[in-house]
């Protein structure tokens, strides 16, 4: 009879020990940025990152690195994208992303750093009440 109360007793005293705030979600500028721009989002403070992505072969098809400030902004991103050798470096400029190398405005940005338009394809954003973006392509009359 003393094994199962001493049993009741150490669950009862681990059950204690759980954490109850469980994980830390995504920030919408996260969120937002790794939809648009294909890769794994991150939760909570984040101040620098890099990933490599796996295509379902093993090779590597992306490669993805950035800083960010503590405000949750990228302050740099820089997208490599292996299987069609394309990439680019974007820095944080005001209410922009410029390219690194030649200083174009790539990406416009609104609010608290999310993504308002992407002028050369022809995209723009919208964000919704919980500050998540919401990408589609531009009418032209």
């Amino acid at each position: 009879m003393k094994n199962p109360m001493i049993l009741i007793m150490l669950a009862a005293l681990t059950s204690a020990c759980n954490d109850e705030k469980g994980p830390v979600s995504f920030t919408p500028e996260m969120a937002s940025f790794s939809n648009e721009f294909d890769f794994d989002p991150l939760r909570g403070p984040v101040k620098v990152f890099s990933q490599t992505l796996l295509d379902e072969e093993g090779k590597v098809s992306k490669r993805v690195s950035g800083a960010l400030s503590k405000e949750g902004c990228f302050d740099s991103l820089d997208l490599h994208d292996v299987e069609n050798n394309t990439g680019v470096s974007l820095v944080l400029n005001a209410n922009y992303y410029i390219d690194a190398d030649t200083q174009e405005k790539r990406l416009r940005l609104q609010g608290k750093c999310q993504l308002a338009e992407y002028p050369s394809a022809g995209l723009t954003w919208e964000t919704d009440d919980r500050g998540f973006c919401h990408g589609r392509a531009r009418q032209r009359c």
